[in-house]
C-alpha cells in the first residue's frame, strides 16, 4: 500500500512536470509570445503605458512688506501723532521722528505645473496597425456590399422579366382555349 502511494506521488508529480503548461507553450514559441505581447500592449497592461511620472508644482507668493525708517532730531520742541490716508503714520516724540510707511505690494501667485509623459511607442505602432487592418477590412466590406447590390439589381431584372413571360404566357394559353371554345361553338354539331 505504501508503495502504491509513493509511486501514485512519483507519478502525479512526472505528471505536473511534464504536463500541457500554456505558460511554457507561450514561453517557447516566439509567435505565440508575439501574439500574446501584442494583445496585452493592445489592453494597455504596460506599466510605462502613458503614465504621469511626475508633476512639478512651482508656487511664488509675494507678500506686503512694513519698513520703518527711524530720523533723530536734535533740540525737539514738540511731540505729535499723525497717520496720513495712504496709512504712513509720522510720529515725532522725544526728539525722535518715526515714520512707518505702509508698501503695499500686491499680492501674486504665480503656478507653474508640468506634467511629464512616458507613451509606450509599440502601443501606438500596434494600434496604427490596427486601424489599417481596420480600414482594409472596412473597404473589402463595402467592395463585397457593392457586389451584393449589383447582383441582386441583376436578380430582380431577371425576376421581373420572368413574370412578364409568365403573364404572358398564362394570357396566351387562355387566349387559346377561347379561341378553341369559339370555334367549336361557331361550327354546328349535328
Amino acid at each position: 500500500m505504501k508503495t502504491f502511494k509513493a509511486l501514485s506521488i512519483i507519478f502525479f508529480t512526472l505528471f505536473l512536470i511534464f504536463s500541457c503548461n500554456p505558460v511554457k507553450q507561450v514561453l517557447n514559441n516566439p509567435a505565440r509570445m508575439n501574439e500574446m505581447a501584442g494583445e496585452m500592449i493592445r489592453r494597455g497592461y504596460c506599466s510605462n503605458d502613458t503614465t504621469i511620472i511626475n508633476q512639478i508644482t512651482d508656487t511664488v507668493y509675494i507678500k506686503t512688506q512694513d519698513d520703518i525708517d527711524t530720523l533723530v532730531m536734535e533740540q525737539g520742541i514738540c511731540n505729535f501723532d499723525t497717520t496720513l490716508k495712504s496709512g504712513t503714520r509720522i510720529k515725532f516724540e522725544n526728539g525722535y521722528l518715526i515714520v512707518k510707511e505702509r508698501k503695499s505690494f500686491s499680492t501674486r501667485v504665480v503656478t507653474k505645473t508640468v506634467n511629464n509623459y512616458i507613451t509606450d511607442n509599440s502601443q501606438i505602432d500596434l494600434l496604427k496597425k490596427d486601424i489599417v487592418n481596420y480600414k482594409d477590412t472596412v473597404l473589402t466590406l463595402k467592395g463585397s456590399l457593392d457586389t451584393y447590390k449589383e447582383t441582386n439589381e441583376n436578380l430582380v431584372k431577371k425576376l421581373s422579366n420572368t413574370k412578364l413571360y409568365l403573364i404572358l404566357s398564362i394570357v396566351f394559353i387562355i387566349l387559346s382555349f377561347l379561341w378553341r371554345l369559339f370555334k367549336k361553338l361557331k361550327t354546328p354539331v349535328l
